[in-house]
């Protein structure tokens, strides 16, 4: 058996800017430290999910370094995209070309490999769900936001495969629950489709386990993942068959090979 790992928020530099020493002790030399627990942790057949936040890379050439820091990563690498990561605004033909051979960005499609799904969304701040306390309102247009993340919710879900056999993954970038981990309309969502695991990251300073960090609401598993509050030690979230080709489904049902 195989393990799936999740870290998020990971805020690669670009050309040694955006140092994140300003946030506190724990995120010093952040980037070796990562690495470091990353070739300590994972095996080659292994998967880590990294759901957003990634890089502060601008564009893809900005983005160049953060690749090549995943690409030295021992396994496959599945990512998707937070309000952080500017470069995935980039056309989607390029950004498929640019990225390292073990990482998958699975942006509207459905990531599979042996008996496990993975689909992913940012989701934005909703009342009474996020912000936590002490955290901040995200910026933008919230009411647009909210519609453009509740379409990319709603397409992520309708994305996993219909086998009741099979490990589904969410991948969301904000918090879908409140700190104190009470049912929300996402959650019943979530519920409705039979997901098994939700990761999610953005929560930052959580210095302090609050219920929503590692909570159970019906049949699905919520784990915060941010990599300061996980101390930069990736989270074990499962074990699965890697016996088959990793694959993608785009919303058509189109399959294509890894």
């Amino acid at each position: 058996m195989n393990k799936v790992w999740a870290i998020s928020d990971i805020h690669l530099p670009r050309s040694n800017e955006q140092n994140m020493d300003k946030y506190g002790d724990i995120w010093k030399n952040h980037t070796a430290v990562i690495f470091d627990n990353v070739l300590k942790l994972c095996l080659k057949n292994d998967l880590i999910l990294i759901p957003g936040d990634i890089s502060w890379a601008r564009n893809l050439d900005e983005a160049k370094e953060s690749f090549d820091y995943l690409s030295r990563f021992p396994c496959r690498v599945v990512i998707s995209t937070g309000n952080h990561d500017q470069w995935s605004q980039a056309p989607k033909d390029q950004i498929l070309k640019a990225l390292p051979k073990n990482v998958t960005w699975i942006n509207n499609t459905c990531f599979c490999i042996g008996n496990i799904a993975i689909t992913a969304a940012c989701l934005w701040d909703f009342k009474d769900i996020f912000p936590w306390p002490n955290h901040y309102e995200m910026q933008g247009n919230r009411n647009k936001k909210q519609k453009e993340a509740l379409k990319e919710f709603n397409t992520a879900l309708k994305l996993f495969p219909e086998n009741a056999d099979l490990i589904k993954i969410l991948m969301l970038h904000v918090p879908p629950i409140p700190y104190d981990a009470k049912p929300s309309f996402f959650s019943n969502e979530i519920t409705e489709k039979c997901v098994s695991y939700c990761v999610f990251g953005h929560a930052h300073n959580v210095t302090e386990p609050v219920p929503a960090c590692d909570a159970k609401i019906d049949d699905t598993h919520y784990f915060l993942c941010s990599c300061d509050y996980l101390k930069m030690m990736p989270k074990e979230i499962c074990e699965f068959e890697n016996d088959l080709r990793p694959y993608v489904i785009d919303p058509n049902g189109k399959m294509t090979f890894l």
